[in-house]
């Protein structure tokens, strides 16, 4: 595990794992890194038995961390250690946790605030404990996923074998090198069968100005955006067509395609793998 501090000028804090080592800092024990418990609100029948589910969510994720200090009594002592762990994991600070566990499974990150930073500090093996609350649960991967190819009609551009076991969304980007297109498009994911569909009419495709779809649940546009200058972007969701779905990536085989009359366009699209738990 790797530790970045929001203080500025504060080095990143690798922690080993729980195996024996003579790492100063060392992990004893990681609790909150399963799936974080739904809130499931019910209520009864009023004859009958069992009850009806009227809604469900997915609260903050509480991480605490169990650390055990080893210093080497040359230019370290236990108090020293806990006053670099203050760097780090003051109450009210934020952090940036990034997790390292495999060569299977995908390096994560999740971003939380410090809640409490507990010391038993007269004990003779000193331990710390760190409770870190995050607001938004899931683990996020590191890495980011791209993908890229020609728009062929009738044809599916990308197939995904999406691993997160969370729903993730996507960044699409339409161009064109050289043939200017006004028209209609479809972007569609197919998942077991089923075609979910998000629709764009009108849309303007050239060399001066590409389309830009972002699916990403907090983060949710249709822009146009200039080739030259891609930060002078304009808001085309008026274009958005009726009964169309906000696209998502699930646990499983995707299957996206652009359905369209154009002829030359491309293109690019990069997500980001989503896990309930580690």
């Amino acid at each position: 595990m790797e530790v970045i501090s929001a203080q500025p000028g504060v080095p990143d804090l690798p922690l080993g794992g729980f195996v024996p080592n003579d790492e100063a800092i060392q992990i004893r024990n990681i609790e909150g890194l399963g799936p974080v418990k739904a809130d499931v609100a019910t209520t009864g029948y009023a004859t009958g038995r069992g009850e009806i589910s009227t809604g469900s969510s997915i609260p903050k994720r509480n991480i605490v961390l169990t650390l055990g200090l080893n210093p080497n009594w040359v230019d370290q002592s236990m108090s020293s250690l806990r006053q670099l762990l203050y760097q780090y994991f003051m109450p009210e600070s934020w952090v940036h946790l990034t997790f390292f566990f495999s060569d299977d499974f995908p390096s994560v990150y999740i971003d939380g605030i410090v809640e409490s930073f507990d010391p038993n500090i007269f004990s003779q093996d000193p331990e710390i404990q760190i409770s870190i609350l995050c607001l938004k649960p899931d683990f996020i991967g590191v890495a980011t996923i791209d993908l890229s190819g020609p728009i062929v009609a009738g044809t599916p551009e990308a197939t995904i074998d999406y691993i997160g076991t969370m729903s993730t969304g996507f960044r699409l980007q339409i161009k064109t090198p050289t043939d200017p297109f006004s028209g209609d498009f479809t972007v569609r994911n197919t998942v077991r069968g089923d075609n979910h569909d998000f629709k764009i009419n009108a849309a303007v495709v050239n060399t001066t100005k590409f389309l830009e779809l972002q699916t990403m649940r907090s983060l949710r546009y249709l822009r146009s955006v200039p080739t030259a200058d891609e930060t002078d972007f304009s808001s085309i969701e008026a274009k958005i067509g009726q009964d169309s779905e906000w696209l998502e990536l699930l646990p499983g085989t995707n299957v996206i395609s652009v359905i369209t009359d154009a002829i030359g366009l491309s293109f690019t699209l990069s997500y980001v793998n989503r896990f309930g738990g580690l």
